[in-house]
């Protein structure tokens, strides 16, 4: 049912690594605004100092703020 209601992905940052061995497709999620960082590994990225600028940014961006 997700995946059919597009609609709200135009709301969604998706940040994810530029290279994720638990997810080797990607996260990217069409209609989403897609951020790849540069680190690699599923949870390095959490470790990235970017993810949290990016994060900070997604949520100045947000409808409603």
């Amino acid at each position: 049912m997700l995946a059919e209601n597009r609609a709200v992905n135009s709301r969604i940052t998706s940040i994810y690594s530029a290279w994720d061995p638990h997810i080797p497709g990607g996260s990217q999620l069409a209609g989403a605004r897609n951020i790849e960082l540069r680190s690699t590994g599923h949870f390095r990225v959490v470790a990235d100092p970017a993810l949290l600028a990016e994060i900070e940014l997604a949520g100045r961006e947000a409808p409603g703020r």
